[in-house]
C-alpha cells in the first residue's frame, strides 16, 4: 500500500522530476534509472523507522529523514556520486512533502488502511498548524 503510494507521488510528477534532476546535472537516463531506484528504498527506509515516523519525518524535517536513506548504496548500484544521489534525493523530498501536504492526496485515508490513527491525527494538527485546509 505505501509503496504503491510512493510511487503513485512519482508516476505523478515523473516529468517535473526528471526536469529537475536533469537541471542538477542526471542525464535523462541516470534521471529515469535514479526515480526507478530511489522509490523501493524510500519505502524501505520505512520499513526499519515506522511508516508513522517516516512520513513524520519527512514533513517535519526532510533532512532527518534523507538520513534514513542508504546513500552510498544508491550511489554504487547507479554508478554515481554520493553527491548526486544527495542532490536527487533533496530535489526529490520536496515533491514527496508537498504530495503528502496536498489536501486532496488522501494521506489521511491512507494512514488509517495502514492503521496508523495517531499519525492521522497528528497529520491533522499539522496541516492546521502550517495553515492548510483539510
Amino acid at each position: 500500500m505505501l509503496m504503491d503510494y510512493i510511487q503513485d507521488i512519482f508516476e505523478r510528477n515523473t516529468h517535473t522530476l526528471i526536469k529537475k534532476l536533469e537541471v542538477a546535472g542526471f542525464s535523462n537516463n541516470q534521471s529515469s534509472d535514479f526515480l526507478s531506484e530511489i522509490a523501493p528504498r524510500i519505502f524501505e527506509s520505512t520499513q526499519y523507522a515506522g511508516i508513522a515516523k517516516s512520513i513524520s519525518d519527512l514533513l517535519a524535517d526532510p533532512a532527518q529523514f534523507l538520513s534514513s536513506v542508504n546513500v552510498e548504496s544508491i550511489a554504487q548500484k547507479l554508478d554515481i556520486s554520493c553527491e548526486q544521489v544527495t542532490s536527487g534525493l533533496a530535489l526529490v523530498v520536496p515533491v514527496m512533502t508537498q504530495a503528502l501536504e496536498s489536501k486532496n492526496d488522501g494521506v489521511a485515508d491512507m494512514l488509517h488502511t495502514l492503521h496508523c490513527a495517531p499519525m492521522v491525527n497528528l497529520f491533522g494538527s499539522a496541516k492546521k498548524l502550517i495553515g492548510l485546509r483539510g
